[in-house]
């Protein structure tokens, strides 16, 4: 969401009704360079703490994944790196640390507790037994540490598994930060349902888990991803346009004897698998597609065979475990197709998307919601 539409969202959804609306919060991102800039220039810094606050949204998360700019004209691997095996990746993350306890001291507040999401060490399953990646870490961790000592604000630093990540499932990440991180205060998961249900892993076992291993789930990150069961002229068309954006668009196949895989969604189109969802002709299966794509998590189906996929029942089963930091994230909006949006565009299908989220958390008193 750009800077200029925070006033108008905000108008939009304490118009919606939705009883609590004015304690929801907004998510923090701080590209590295603008991270920097901001630790060197105090003034820049209270200039931009008082504008923050003057928004109306409290902040207590923040996204740490994307080291530059999320929203260049061609991302892919780049949202990856620098990697953990990497100082600057380090330095940027406690640099945002140091800005998110900033922020969360000046909203005020007896316990300040927060999360900062960050990428799964890197992309690639070669950086999990590396060694500089998991120094690096621990020297996070006691970054984290040293906030809460000084300022009295508690951090997760929150790991994010993603498809063809170091991590593409919670439960394995789990079991990392167990070995490494033991008990850790400071360093966790975050949890983000889109990706799980790219690669088809159950909250059930997400909790289960965490739980078991007693490794912090720093935040949940409420999203939705694509599931493709056919493909008709329409269906071809849009998804002809996502693959023409910035992003990765990984694929698993869901169901079926085979775990077949593409790493973005450009090879996929040029599959059989995807040729034969075109074929009226062929039979029927229970193999379905999922697509890393964020999609508006307020809509069930956007074209016939083209979905998207469920997350209430996760939330459910995360509020039922005791976790309580929840994070909307739909990032595409601003280049997704006008198929996925409502007719008020970006802001009005944000503010859809938020009050689906807000009943499903039980924050609404309102069954029927806005």
């Amino acid at each position: 969401m750009a800077e200029g539409q925070l006033p108008e969202l905000r108008q939009q959804w304490l118009q919606s009704g939705a009883a609590g609306a004015a304690e929801v919060g907004f998510g923090l991102y701080l590209p590295a360079i603008a991270a920097a800039q901001l630790i060197k220039n105090p003034a820049l810094r209270r200039r931009w703490t008082r504008s923050s606050l003057k928004s109306g949204w409290p902040i207590w998360t923040a996204n740490a994944f994307p080291y530059g700019g999320f929203h260049e004209k061609l991302v892919k691997e780049k949202a990856f790196l620098p990697d953990w095996t990497q100082p600057e990746r380090l330095h940027y993350t406690c640099q945002v640390a140091d800005l998110l306890a900033t922020q969360m001291l000046a909203g005020g507040g007896d316990d300040l507790q927060g999360s900062l999401s960050t990428c799964p060490l890197g992309y690639g399953t070669d950086l999990v037994t590396n060694p500089t990646a998991l120094k690096h870490l621990k020297l996070a961790e006691a970054h984290l540490a040293h906030i809460a000592d000084e300022l009295q604000v508690h951090l997760v630093l929150s790991l994010e598994p993603e498809p063809d990540g170091a991590f593409e499932r919670v439960s394995d990440l789990g079991r990392w930060l167990h070995q490494h991180f033991p008990q850790s205060r400071h360093v966790g998961v975050c949890w983000d349902l889109c990706h799980s249900a790219v690669v088809d892993e159950p909250a059930a076992e997400v909790v289960q888990v965490l739980q078991d291993l007693q490794v912090r789930c720093g935040k949940v990150q409420v999203s939705a991803a694509l599931l493709l069961q056919s493909a008709d002229s329409e269906v071809v068309a849009l998804l002809a346009k996502l693959a023409d954006d910035p992003w990765f668009h990984q694929v698993r196949q869901i169901g079926g004897a085979t775990a077949a895989r593409w790493p973005d969604l450009p090879p996929f189109l040029q599959s059989s698998a995807y040729a034969d969802l075109q074929n009226p002709d062929v039979v029927p299966t229970n193999v379905q597609y999922g697509i890393h794509c964020h999609v508006p998590v307020h809509r069930n189906e956007f074209l016939p065979g083209l979905q998207a996929t469920e997350w209430k029942a996760a939330v459910d089963v995360a509020l039922a475990a005791g976790i309580r930091d929840f994070e909307l994230e739909t990032y595409t909006l601003p280049v997704l197709p006008s198929a996925f949006l409502e007719q008020h565009g970006v802001v009005g299908t944000f503010v859809a998307e938020l009050a689906a989220c807000f009943r499903q958390i039980c924050l609404d008193t309102d069954p029927q919601g806005p």
